[in-house]
């Protein structure tokens, strides 16, 4: 027995000297490295500029300064070991206080397990209200009613029509070619349905065309003077001076009014019909210079240019005349060099030809050619340091 209790003694020593080498460990370990850090409060260290945060300023720098002091502080420098034992501390404690409130809160479930089940042997006890006779008849006939007439929209036939046979059906193809014949009569439904308001879209569109094509060809009636005009004294002149109405046509005015590219063409025809005007008395003049103010102004609505302005088309006209002048002499000077080139080129042939044919004169002759002029360079000349050796004797 005694042995027992020596081996136990020794093995206890020997667990709290191992207990020992093992808290003097864990002492050495950093906080960060061995309990894991809350993440909320790793998100809310970043997250400064919060709506909900309305703490002044002065405040949160006096705590700043207070955390930093705490922290350099020696009695607050806890090791791992000591936060592991103040967590299992509080652990404990909550786990007593959780035995004291789980009595009580046993209690009061049972308590309230008890008024439950008087509730429903209350509830149990109560007798059922039948349902109105009534009421269900007319829902069923309201929901038969609703069947037949989605059935008779659909083209089936409803429960109890009679069949060729004599036989009632059940609102329900019995045989595959009366569904076929069913689906039939839908797709020439649905036809003649898309067929009819085809027709009628065409019919709704050649409508509104005739509308507008009335409205556009209706005329304003001519207006009619209150007082006849006086007779003329003298003959019609070639030209229409009489103001012509709203509704005279814009390509009769454009065409009146378009001048020629050429600026020279189109002073020669302003030119002419000032003439013709200075040939009218001065109220039909007027009246003309009237009607050609208008329709200078509808043709220039319209996108159109007017060319009246004869200082402008002298200034084309001129400036035309110019680079007419300046290509000519760029025109000439290109062909002088062509001919100068086409000259040179000529000399050069001829020269080359009557070369060619002395060289085959002195050839029959026997006349040898000069050499050339040597191009610079060692280019076919003896080198002075050669390597190869004249053989003197052989030449004696």
């Amino acid at each position: 027995m005694a042995v027992v209790i020596n081996d136990a003694a020794t093995l206890r020593q020997s667990l709290e000297r191992h207990n020992e080498v093992f808290s003097n460990l864990l002492k050495l370990i950093p906080l960060r490295y061995y309990i894991v850090e809350n993440k909320d409060e790793i998100a809310s260290k970043w997250q400064k500029n919060t709506k909900n945060q309305k703490i002044p300023k002065q405040e949160v720098k006096e705590a700043t300064k207070k955390a930093k002091r705490a922290n350099l502080d020696p009695a607050n420098q806890k090791t791992t070991l000591d936060i592991l034992r103040e967590e299992e501390a509080a652990h404990e404690a909550k786990k007593s206080n959780g035995d004291v409130k789980g009595k009580g809160k046993r209690k009061a479930e049972e308590m309230e397990s008890d008024d439950d089940e008087d509730d429903e042997s209350a509830v149990l006890h109560k007798e059922p209200v039948p349902m109105g006779t009534g009421s269900i008849t007319e829902l069923r006939s309201k929901l038969h009613e609703r069947i037949a007439a989605l059935q008779l929209k659909s083209g089936r036939k409803r429960p109890g029509d009679e069949t060729e046979a004599g036989e009632e059906t059940d609102g329900m193809p019995s045989t595959k070619d009366e569904l076929l014949e069913m689906r039939r009569k839908k797709r020439g439904e649905v036809r003649d349905k898309r067929r009819k308001e085809t027709k009628e879209r065409k019919a709704k569109e050649r409508t509104e065309k005739e509308g507008k094509g009335k409205k556009m060809g209706v005329l304003p009636p001519p207006t009619k003077l209150l007082v006849p005009e006086p007779p003329k004294s003298r003959p019609e002149t070639t030209f229409n001076v009489s103001v012509t109405s709203k509704t005279t046509s814009s390509s009769k005015a454009a065409k009146r009014h378009i001048a020629p590219s050429d600026p020279t063409q189109a002073l020669a025809k302003l030119s002419k019909k000032q003439q013709a005007l200075d040939k009218l008395d001065p109220e039909a003049r007027k009246r003309r210079e009237e009607q050609d103010r208008y329709e200078k102004a509808e043709m220039r609505i319209e996108g159109g240019k007017v060319h009246d302005d004869p200082a402008r088309l002298k200034k084309a006209a001129k400036r035309k005349e110019k680079e007419k002048e300046k290509s000519k002499k760029d025109w000439d000077k290109r062909k002088h060099e062509l001919q100068v080139s086409a000259a040179a080129k000529q000399k050069k042939r001829s020269d080359n030809l009557l070369v060619r044919n002395e060289r085959r004169k002195d050839k029959k002759a026997g006349i040898k050619p000069k050499p050339g002029k040597a191009r610079p360079g060692f280019e076919g000349k003896p080198m002075r340091f050669s390597k190869k050796k004249t053989n003197v004797a052989g030449k004696k």
